[in-house]
């Protein structure tokens, strides 16, 4: 998990780093040729030989971080989403593509097989990246980015970044929270398909994001003004209560 992670987080990283656009895009590029490199045997950063090792032993697709690096470029010069497909497909590659080697990690249940927990995993990777568009709005609209779909936002008659002046702004916000729930209604199939150690940090995600969805929701108006986050001892308490049980 430390190195799917630091692989996520250097590749996001890159997109989010000082520079022009095309020298973001040429470091992104140049990520995905280094990785192959290094699965061929030749690493050229310090995470390539754990990386290149969990691979091996989990079966993680290649294929699938030339995705995460595809959904990052898109990060570095990002184009409107005419409509909510199209932001899906962006979830699924900075998303569901990180859920779905979580899960080959974590493991699953005797008897499961992979195609029980696929759906369920998009539906989580949909639900946890929609949280974060809508925390982000204010942040990544001053950015220059605006990832909620253009024919929805056009149905509301806002238009970014003048968010405020819409006074359907809330009403907005709070339709698209309520899709995001829907999704993690629909991810609460997972749980019960992962390995035990994959149930525990699972369902800690599962409410320590929808908490954040809840106070996103409570926030209103002021998510134009302040960045929405749980604290530490908030997350603190998150995870106490779904360890606890498991510690009897």
């Amino acid at each position: 998990m430390n190195a799917l992670y630091a692989m996520a987080r250097l590749t996001d990283d890159l997109a989010d780093g000082k520079g022009s656009i095309s020298s973001k895009r040429q470091a992104l590029l140049q990520w995905k040729s280094d990785l192959r490199l290094a699965v061929a045997g030749a690493p050229t950063h310090p995470i390539h030989p754990a990386l290149c090792d969990v691979m091996e032993s989990f079966g993680l697709p290649m294929d699938d971080f030339d995705q995460l690096i595809a959904g990052c470029l898109q990060d570095v010069a990002p184009l409107p989403f005419p409509t909510y497909a199209e932001l899906q497909k962006y979830c699924y590659r900075v998303s569901c593509i990180i859920g779905l080697n979580c899960v080959r990690i974590w493991g699953l249940q005797p008897g499961v097989i992979w195609k029980d927990v696929q759906g369920p995993v998009l539906e989580a990777g949909y639900a946890f990246q929609m949280t974060n568009i809508v925390r982000d709005v204010a942040e990544d609209s001053r950015a220059g980015r605006v990832y909620l779909p253009q024919d929805e936002l056009a149905s509301y008659g806002i238009t970014p970044p003048d968010w405020a002046s819409s006074p359907r702004f809330v009403e907005f916000l709070n339709w698209q929270l309520d899709r995001v729930a829907g999704h993690y209604q629909q991810a609460e199939a997972l749980t019960p398909l992962l390995s035990s150690e994959g149930q525990a940090i699972y369902t800690l995600m599962m409410r320590a994001y929808r908490e954040l969805a809840g106070r996103l929701r409570k926030a209103g108006p002021s998510l134009l003004k302040q960045r929405v986050r749980l604290n530490t001892w908030q997350k603190l308490h998150l995870a106490w209560a779904t360890l606890r049980p498991r510690l009897r």
